[in-house]
């Protein structure tokens, strides 16, 4: 049915390479079928104000509750669209990344804030990234938007204006 190359996976003649992915959410949505009936892609789109965005390095967000027990959310692709155009954000890293996460396990890859400091920019993510943890630490837990700013703790500055639109694609396993 699909079988791992160098390429990336490869279900009939089509061959998902996760950096270059630019399937449709139908189209995802059928090859997850074929792949595994079980399987089904959700989309979720959630609005971060501007204090939400602020705390991230202290507060992570939740974009998609918890699943039942036994059940896993696997994310696929995530979009990252900011309206910061009220004003600019301070106290915030050089260093300074956003992460997708599953409960507390984070993901291996992290965007970096600056990619987002120009208004209106939109960061798109297959998700090549691994959450990689035990069992009991994946199972039945959110997946979460959070922030590393280093020892400076959360983003100052910004204005009640601005807002960071998160959408995120995934899966339940």
């Amino acid at each position: 049915m699909s079988e791992r190359t160098t390429k990336g996976l490869e279900v009939g003649a089509l061959v998902l390479n996760p950096n270059t992915m630019r399937q449709t959410l139908r189209d995802m949505d059928t090859l997850l079928l074929d792949v595994d009936p079980r399987l089904r892609t959700v989309q979720v789109t959630v609005v971060l104000t501007d204090a939400q965005f602020k705390a991230l390095p202290t507060t992570p967000v939740t974009l998609v509750a918890a699943p039942a027990a036994g059940l896993m959310l696997v994310p696929v692709a995530l979009r990252l669209t900011s309206a910061f155009g009220g004003g600019a954000y301070t106290n915030v890293d050089a260093g300074a990344t956003l992460v997708l996460g599953v409960g507390a396990v984070a993901a291996t890859a992290a965007l970096p804030v600056a990619d987002l400091v120009v208004t209106g920019n939109d960061v798109q993510v297959a998700a090549d990234a691994k959450i990689t943890g035990t069992t009991a630490a994946l199972l039945a837990q959110p997946l979460k938007l959070s922030a590393l700013n280093a020892a400076l703790g959360a983003f100052t500055g910004g204005n009640a204006a601005n807002t960071l639109t998160v959408t995120v694609l995934y899966a339940t396993l």
